[in-house]
């Protein structure tokens, strides 16, 4: 009985390891393809938006360095911002 669990939970194991090496490849792929916008930054983040929501606008301070996204879509709300330019950290949360 022992020795058929064990290799049950190898097999889960196993699975569980190969899917998520599945999904770090497609990552790693897609960041390759376009390597000035490095997920966890304002650009990333901003992009992504753009991409999947029609209805953005960003507001931007005079020195470019502070930086507001809000979203149409979603009753106007903050999605991201950042304190230091594109390259900054993206202080939003986006799934």
């Amino acid at each position: 009985m022992n020795i058929r669990l064990s290799v049950l939970l190898a097999g889960i194991y196993a699975i569980t390891l190969l899917s998520c090496g599945e999904n770090q490849s497609k990552e790693s792929g897609s960041a390759a393809a376009d390597t000035s916008k490095i997920k966890g930054t304002y650009a990333y983040d901003a992009d992504f938006l753009k991409q999947h929501n029609a209805k953005v606008v960003e507001l931007v301070s005079p020195d470019s360095s502070g930086k507001v996204l809000l979203s149409a879509d979603y009753q106007g709300r903050v999605m991201t911002s950042t304190a230091t330019g594109d390259t900054g950290t993206s202080f939003g949360w986006l799934n």
